[in-house]
Formats: C-alpha cells, sequence, structure tokens
C-alpha cells in the first residue's frame, strides 16, 4: 500500500467519530450552518446534544448543562453543519486513466478493495450519506455496504441502484468492444427490452439489494455529437413500465439525461430525479421540472473534470468553450431552481481516485458561477436529502435528524472553499450503523 494511502487511512480513524447506540454527545459549536433554505440558517455559539444517534436539542451554549455522563467536542473556534450528502456518484467506478482495464482485469474482486478506498475518501472529505449509480456488478458495491452496515468498518451511508437499465446497444454499451463481450460484462449497465423484460429487470434489482432504479433516457455524453445526443433511449410505454414497477414496489427512478429532449422524455413518462441535465442553458428545463414534480442533480463536476483535464483528453478549443458555456448554463438553472421551489440536489458523478475525495469541487464550481455559499449548503445537505427521499432524518441541523455531523475549520459560508480542502474537514460525526432510513418513495 502507498504512503499516501496509509496516511489517508491513519487521517480517516483520526477523524471519523462513529457514534455508538445509547451514546450522549454534546458539540460546543461556535457557527452552526443549519442547511435549512428559510428560518435561521446560521447560528452562533450553540450546544448541539445527541442522543443515541439523533440530535436532541440545539440551544445557546449558555443556556444548558453538560449531561452526565455524555463526551464533549470543543468546536467554539469551528463551525458545525449537516454530513453532506453526495447523491451521484460510482462506487467501484471506472479508473479514469484505463477505463477498459477496469472492466477486463484479472481479478475483479480488487475492485471491491479500490472501491472501499475511495469510499473512504469520500468519507473523510464530509460525505456521510452516498448514492452509487451503477458501474460493475452490483455486488460489488454491495459488499462495500455490508462491511460497513454489518461489520462496522467505518464508512458513509450507502444507497444504490443494482444494474443501471440500458436498452439493448444503448447508452451502456461501450462502443469500442465488441457487442457480445459487452451484452456478457455489462460494465455500465445490464440490456433489456419491451415492458415485460424490463419490470424483470427492476425486479431483479430490488433483489440484489437496491434502493432506487436508474435508467438512460438517452444517448452520449456532454461532448456527443448532435445526431448521437438527439437519441432518445427506450419507448414511451417502456420507460412507463419501469417507473410502474418501481414505484408500485416503492422506490424512486432516476435517468440519465444530457439535454432537453431527453428530460422531457424521462418525466414525461413518470421518472422522479434527471441526472445531469442539458448542457448549457435551456429556459423550458426548469419550468419542465415544475409541471412534472421532478427534481435534479446537475453534476457539474462532470465537466469541470473535462475542463481540468483538458491538456490529457486533448480537448478542441471549441469543445472547452461548449463545456464552459455547459457550466455556466447549469449554474443559471440551478438558481432558477432555486427561486421556483424544484428541488436541485448534489452530486458530482466522480468515480476513482483522484476524483474520489474531491466531491466538495462541486460546491467551488458552483459559488464560482454565482450561486450563494449558503445555498451552496443547502444544495448539499437539505436539497440533496428531499432528492434522494430521506429529508425526514437527514440534511439539518435540528432536533430528531440523525447525528450525521461535519466540524468545519473557517466558516464555508464566507469561504466554499474549505469543502474542498479534506484538511479543513477536522471531525466528522455519523449516527450509529443501526440508523439506516429507506427513502421514501417520491410520491409519498
Amino acid at each position: 500500500m502507498a504512503a499516501n494511502e496509509i496516511g489517508a487511512l491513519r487521517r480517516l480513524v483520526d477523524t471519523v467519530l462513529p457514534l455508538e447506540p445509547g451514546q450522549s454527545l454534546v458539540i460546543h459549536a461556535g457557527t452552526v450552518l443549519t442547511g435549512r433554505l428559510d428560518g435561521d440558517r446560521v447560528l452562533r455559539d450553540q450546544a448541539i446534544l445527541v442522543d443515541d444517534g439523533r440530535i436532541a436539542g440545539v440551544s445557546p451554549w449558555h443556556e444548558g448543562a453538560v449531561p452526565t455522563g455524555a463526551s464533549v467536542i470543543d468546536a467554539a473556534r469551528q463551525t458545525v453543519m449537516p454530513g453532506l450528502i453526495e447523491a451521484h456518484l460510482h462506487v467501484t467506478g471506472e479508473w479514469p486513466h484505463d477505463p477498459h482495464g477496469t472492466h477486463l482485469e484479472p481479478f475483479p474482486e480488487a475492485r471491491v478493495l479500490r472501491g472501499l478506498l475511495d469510499t473512504w475518501a469520500v468519507f473523510a472529505a464530509g460525505f456521510t450519506t452516498m448514492f452509487s449509480m451503477g458501474h460493475g456488478h452490483p455486488s460489488f458495491v454491495s459488499a462495500i455496504k455490508q462491511l460497513i452496515d454489518r461489520e462496522g468498518l467505518p464508512g458513509p451511508r450507502i444507497y444504490h441502484c443494482g444494474w443501471a437499465l440500458s436498452q439493448s446497444a444503448g447508452h451502456g454499451n461501450v462502443g469500442e468492444w465488441n457487442y457480445e463481450l459487452v451484452k456478457h460484462l455489462r460494465p455500465r449497465s445490464a440490456f433489456a427490452d419491451g415492458p415485460y423484460q424490463l419490470r424483470a429487470l427492476v425486479r431483479e434489482n430490488v433483489g440484489l439489494g437496491a434502493d432506487f432504479i436508474k435508467l438512460f433516457a438517452g444517448e452520449g455524453g456532454f461532448i456527443a455529437p448532435d445526431y448521437v445526443a438527439r437519441r432518445l433511449d427506450f419507448t414511451p410505454e417502456e420507460i412507463r413500465a419501469i417507473t410502474d414497477e418501481a414505484h408500485r414496489l416503492g422506490f424512486r427512478v432516476a435517468a440519465h439525461c444530457m439535454s432537453l429532449a431527453h428530460a422531457r422524455h424521462a418525466v414525461g413518462n413518470g421518472v422522479d430525479r434527471v441526472e445531469h441535465g442539458p448542457v448549457g442553458y435551456e429556459p423550458d428545463f426548469v419550468p419542465l421540472l415544475a409541471e412534472h414534480g421532478a427534481s435534479w442533480c446537475p453534476t457539474l463536476s462532470q465537466l469541470n473534470w473535462a475542463l481540468l483535464e483538458r491538456e490529457r483528453r486533448r480537448l478542441a478549443p471549441e469543445v472547452v468553450e461548449h463545456i464552459e458555456g455547459g457550466i455556466a448554463g447549469r449554474c443559471r438553472m440551478i438558481q432558477e431552481a432555486l427561486d421556483r421551489g424544484v428541488t436541485v440536489g448534489f452530486g458530482t458523478d466522480n468515480r476513482m481516485r483522484p476524483k474520489a475525495g474531491r466531491n466538495g469541487l462541486e460546491f467551488a464550481v458552483m459559488v464560482e458561477h454565482g450561486i450563494a455559499p449558503l445555498d451552496a449548503v443547502s444544495i448539499g445537505t437539505l436539497l440533496a436529502a428531499r432528492l434522494v427521499g430521506l429529508e425526514a432524518d437527514l440534511g439539518t441541523v435540528e432536533p430528531g435528524k440523525l447525528a450525521d455531523l461535519l466540524v468545519v475549520d473557517g466558516d464555508p459560508a464566507s469561504d466554499i472553499g474549505l469543502l474542498t480542502r479534506t484538511e479543513c474537514i477536522r471531525r466528522v460525526v455519523k449516527s450509529h450503523r443501526h440508523t439506516y432510513p429507506r427513502p421514501v418513495p417520491y410520491s409519498a
């Protein structure tokens, strides 16, 4: 194991405080970012009382007394905020430098070990809840989840989609491979066609432990040519079969969409969450979400990493310009979503180090493009919890919520860049492993 890996593990042990059942804790917080969109968004000099994994009270420090037997964290010169929620990443994603080698390596079990290290990197960066959106066999992420939930290893709360759903030779295909090999390995998705096959695959995913369903509603990524990007995957009847079966069983549905046409195709047929969204500003996008009661995960990092890696990827100047416009356009739509009350949550589409653990860059990109820092914090906490159906338990610092909390050096409300630097995350408090709420169905 490389020295930097050993250092990261040592830091994880020093930073993380996993609570035990029945444990009492008091945090003296100099500043509290509550995560809320209204009311008291910032509190000063507070006592946060935690009992048996949940927040039991938040009150001025001078008004209360420390309960007998309670542990105390002195954060009087620091900021306490809700644990962050990463609603779109790939726990067992591809190596950035060799995606093909990831899927063809001789010992796929190694992918589980790498996925665990990546999970720890994201956890140490302050993300106490993660939603994994496919890539690799569902048993890979289930193994990591079990080690954390049942065996007591440190780590975040993990939810996953099982197999992502693609039509035959759809977006889940790897165009550089023989399609027979793709169908056999299913590196990015499973493949099915027709309402009955797709209903069966939804049921299979539930049997594999999936917490929600993901489908590909259209072709292409953010630099796909127009003749690819305008393609729609699945027929309306097929998407309705997926969403109807998932909702019947009590699960939400997310859809990969890279254009307004993809989003119309998805939410018009019952999809609850749009992933990614148009690359560039579309005035009809947020009204579409509002009309259908759908939510959105913008994944700005998907575009930002392309800019950071432009030389390695050998991106042409016009492609760079397209991506820059895509980030600005998505941020403009994020502000419109906030103004209209449309749920817009936090997700990066990150996979594998060095991206794993640098998820906080999403906040910096938002703020750089005009989103207020406190709104960015709410997107990564309250609104992310709402996006994934966990608002009753996560997303704000208030009584009754699970005690997923961060202690941060400095104040992210005035310097959002603190959330991009792991060394500024001084404590990650996570409710005990027996507190594992299930996402409520979108219609509930």
